[in-house]
């Protein structure tokens, strides 16, 4: 029975560094998986924005909104993007300088949104 206790005990002791490199190495896993995504999304959304800045500039100019670069605006940006750009289209004076101003808020709060994933980035990073 002492032979029987020794041996389990022994082969518990040397599944301890196993189980840990496993786990060090999910944890090594997760971290750099979301690290990938934060940055694919940072990417996508940096690519997003530059288009849609360049035909927000264009409509602005136009004073003419196309209905599909709205809906990008309210389905494929972060939200706040979105509620700067509907309070911009609920504005009854579009001249220039509130176009001006417009577009201004707009770009902030589309900067806000990639420093913020920014932040992740770095915290990812630091850990």
């Amino acid at each position: 029975m002492d032979i029987f206790i020794g041996v389990l005990i022994g082969g518990l002791i040397a599944s301890i560094a196993p189980v840990t490199t496993i786990i060090a190495d999910h944890l090594r896993w997760r971290r750099e998986t979301k690290l990938m995504h934060l940055k694919t999304e940072r990417d996508k959304l940096e690519q997003r924005f530059r288009e849609t800045l360049e035909q927000l500039s264009k409509a602005m100019a136009r004073n003419s909104y196309p209905a599909e670069m709205t809906s990008d605006i309210m389905i494929m940006l972060p939200k706040e993007v979105s509620d700067q750009y509907l309070a911009f289209l609920e504005e009854k004076d579009k001249s220039t300088p509130k176009c001006r101003q417009a577009y201004l808020d707009i770009a902030t709060v589309m900067k806000k949104s990639l420093a913020t994933i920014e932040q992740q980035i770095e915290a990812l990073v630091a850990d």
